[in-house]
């Protein structure tokens, strides 16, 4: 496939695609115009021709061809992929990878639809599915909400699905490679659900991949799921998606919650935006599904304390994946908001009862950075000193990890914490840029010399600071891998590659000057200014330092955007292998972007 890319990359006009929905004007070596992202006077949105991407100055979109037209016409990837390979004359590869591995994956898919097939002819059919069908009624769950959702029966039998599917002609290994039987200890195969109102668990796409079954009796266990298998985990799809994607797109919002028959309710009452997570936490390939395809996010939370506790682990999930993905400049955007349901119910019961509340509860759904500060604030003390530099501490933590790289969403951040501890604005900033040198709220002394400038380019400080010592980039740059293609910016790009080249005694600035030309003027006067606002004298060794961190720093970001867009092919290729490699991929920049967060740290400590 990344052939295929860099042939329709090679192949696209990015100033005809653009041009079909931005009037673009040159303005140098690139072109300008109105963003078509957020409304604006004054044009801030560019096309590098040399790169092929689009970035806004304004509201921090960007991207390349793939990402302009997925935006502007609320496509999947694969769905871009298709129609620019259509107009560029690029022939795609069949879909399908090794055929014997496409046989069995399909196989086990076959297994599960037949499965599902069964349990809702039990539901529909038998009379021992008269119970199901009388606690769907009393749910509010009519026939066609039913076979909407495709529920259905799991009888009090230890092998009635066995002997069905293998009285179809599936192998029994196939039952069990799919989730459908288990192994006994005697290696006999028996069901794996028994006596449960089923609910089939579909990939985007619609086929069915596992379940989730509803006790029907007195099991403990009130809900259990397919285990995980080769088209199977949990963790990676969404309850209701399939059906969801229209509103998705159509509302530019999603709304999750927790379980099935919220999901199930909220459709049934006409409200089609609606998916689950399937448990008290939210996964990254979760959010990735939707992400691309909203611009608002509201999370509900059950109205009891298990919910409660649930919430403050979702948002500790957002802080680790979300904050990455939605605000780092150039990748996804989307609001996160959080709606607490009522004291001791569910979006069930809430939508059950009165669907204007349920739309007034969304309505009412606070801002991601409001309900961390109140909850911040209702855990501290802030009537006392102590509780007040508590709260600010664990503010400031947020502050830093979730906003990075956004200084709209930093303003915003900053105001709402200053407004709950009734301090001043400035006073907020002076402790964040503390923070981010390296010391805390309780550290006064005189900071380190690094900043982590507001809405300044990463790679614009880097440059900036490597002009006054080229030979301490070349010396990061000896330790830390940086590809050319992490920088953002054609200027940026030239400046760094002339900088890593610059050997001789000559001021890097005159070398720089000849090398960018009269139309790199303005971008030079640009770095000149960073440096002016820097001490004129700071030792080798912490220039060597904040060189390395801002290396650091550029190569974390080109890092989510790989992780970024291997997600897009994860979530929206229907190919296990190629699913597989994506998400082997994500893991591995997972990986190496904690990595780097250790090498940071380490550079902080030792300077």
């Amino acid at each position: 496939m990344a052939g295929e890319i860099d042939e329709i990359k090679a192949r696209l006009s990015i100033e005809g695609l653009v041009g079909r929905h931005v009037q673009l004007q040159r303005s140098g070596q690139h072109l300008r115009g109105r963003c078509p992202f957020h409304d604006e006077r004054t044009p801030s949105f560019f096309v590098f021709l040399d790169s092929g991407n689009y970035k806004c100055f304004g509201c921090g979109e960007a991207g390349d061809a793939f990402t302009f037209l997925m935006k502007m016409e609320n496509l999947t990837f694969r769905e871009a992929l298709v129609r620019l390979a259509e107009e560029t004359g690029v022939r795609l590869a069949p879909r399908g990878g090794d055929p014997a591995r496409r046989e069995y994956i399909n196989s086990l898919i076959g297994a599960v639809e037949a499965a599902s097939r069964h349990y809702e002819q039990q539901l529909q059919q038998h009379q021992h599915g008269q119970a199901a069908r009388d606690y769907l009624r009393r749910r509010g769950i009519g026939s066609e909400i039913q076979t909407r959702f495709r529920l259905g029966l799991a009888p009090e039998s230890w092998d009635g699905l066995l002997s069905a599917l293998t009285g179809q002609g599936i192998a029994p290994q196939t039952l069990l490679a799919a989730g459908l039987v288990r192994e006994g200890q005697r290696e006999n195969l028996y069901d794996a659900f028994r006596a449960r109102l089923m609910f089939p668990i579909r990939h985007q796409n619609g086929s069915v991949r596992g379940f989730g079954g509803r006790t029907l009796g007195n099991d403990p266990a009130k809900y259990v799921n397919t285990s995980t298998t080769e088209i199977f985990d949990k963790s990676s799809l969404l309850y209701g998606l399939d059906l969801a994607r229209t509103a998705l797109r159509r509302q530019r919002q999603a709304v999750v919650v927790e379980g099935y028959t919220d999901v199930i309710a909220a459709h049934a009452a006409g409200f089609e935006n609606v998916v689950a997570a399937m448990g008290t936490t939210l996964t990254q390939p979760q959010f990735s599904q939707i992400v691309g395809s909203v611009e608002q996010i509201v999370i509900c939370m059950d109205g009891d304390a298990a919910g409660r506790a649930a919430g403050r682990r979702n948002l500790e999930r957002m802080d680790e994946f979300l904050g990455p993905l939605v605000w780092q400049e150039g990748q996804l955007n989307a609001e996160i908001k959080i709606a607490p349901m009522p004291q001791g119910q569910d979006p069930d019961d809430v939508i059950n009862s009165d669907p204007h509340r349920w739309q007034s509860l969304l309505a009412g759904a606070a801002p991601l950075s409001a309900y961390l500060f109140d909850e911040i604030m209702a855990s501290a003390e802030t009537n006392t000193r102590r509780g007040r530099t508590r709260a600010l501490e664990e503010g400031l933590k947020y502050l830093s990890r979730l906003i990075r790289g956004d200084p709209v969403t930093r303003s915003d951040y900053i105001s709402a914490l200053a407004e709950r501890l009734l301090m001043p604005v400035p006073a907020i900033e002076a402790e964040l840029l503390r923070r981010s040198r390296g010391g805390s709220t309780e550290e006064m002394g005189a900071p380190a010399s690094t900043e982590k400038l507001v809405g300044v380019p990463i790679e614009d400080q880097l440059c900036a600071l490597a002009m006054r010592n080229p030979s301490s980039l070349r010396h990061a740059l000896g330790h830390f891998e940086l590809p050319l293609a992490a920088l953002e910016g054609a200027a940026a790009r030239t400046a760094f590659e002339v900088l890593v080249r610059l050997h001789s005694s000559e001021p890097a600035n005159d070398h720089l000057g000849r090398q960018l030309g009269e139309q790199g003027r303005e971008y030079l006067d640009h770095l000149d200014r960073l440096n002016s606002s820097r001490p004129s004298v700071e030792s080798s060794e912490q220039l060597k330092a904040d060189i390395s961190r801002l290396v650091l720093e550029v190569r974390k970001r080109w890092l989510l955007a790989e992780a970024t867009r291997a997600s897009l092919v994860a979530n929206d290729e229907t190919n296990p292998q190629v699913q597989h490699q994506a998400r082997l991929t994500m893991s591995d920049l997972v990986r190496q972007r904690q990595e780097i967060d250790k090498q940071i740290n380490r550079l902080s400590i030792s300077t």
